[in-house]
């Protein structure tokens, strides 16, 4: 049960994110001569813990500092 809860806080996966995953798992096998995208050899938190691939993807808006003249 604890590897359930400490997997479901990053179960928001997108495309985006699922696509980013797998092309860096494709990458690093490539780099180490392997076939396939290491899908059973590292754990996802392996990944954005140890690795320190980014995972914290939003939209963000940008606040001006001052308003502008008109």
């Amino acid at each position: 049960m604890v590897l359930l809860v400490s997997v479901r806080w990053m179960w928001s996966w997108t495309p985006e994110r699922y696509t980013i995953e797998k092309k860096v798992r494709r990458f690093v096998m490539r780099r180490k001569g392997l076939k396939g995208f290491g899908w059973k050899r590292w754990s996802r938190e392996d990944i954005y813990k140890r690795w320190g691939l980014y995972n914290d993807y939003q939209i963000r808006y940008i606040s001006p500092k001052a308003t502008p003249n008109r």
